[in-house]
């Protein structure tokens, strides 16, 4: 299966999501800083970035954007609990392959996602 990053400043998510990526398969690494992602991007190969737009360090916008500088390939899906038509369209100019809203099935909802992104 997909070798798989998750980006998010609440760990709880980060090991919600790891345990239901695993379970389908995927090789799943999780961070909650987007410095320490930048650092794993440059560093290893991943399939699939999976990272919150709103972290104290880093948004998952800037994330997103130096990825692309650095000509990473990896599909890209960002999150939050907090969208907006700005942060939704700059996801979209800079070639985030989805934008998903946090609700309680945010689960549920990247599974089809990452599924559909991985095809």
């Amino acid at each position: 299966m997909a070798r798989l990053l998750i980006v998010d400043d609440e760990k709880s998510l980060c090991q919600m999501l790891e345990i239901a990526f695993r379970k389908e398969g995927h090789m799943v690494e999780t961070l909650s800083s987007g410095q320490a992602a930048i650092k794993k991007i440059d560093a290893h190969a991943h399939d699939l970035i999976i990272s919150d737009i709103r972290m104290p360090d880093l948004s998952g916008i800037e994330l997103l954007e130096k990825a692309r500088e650095s000509g990473n390939p990896a599909a890209f899906i960002l999150i939050t609990a907090v969208p907006t038509v700005t942060t939704a369209v700059q996801a979209l100019n800079l070639g985030a392959n989805r934008y998903v809203i946090k609700t309680d099935k945010l689960v549920e909802e990247l599974k089809v996602v990452v599924a559909r992104v991985l095809e």
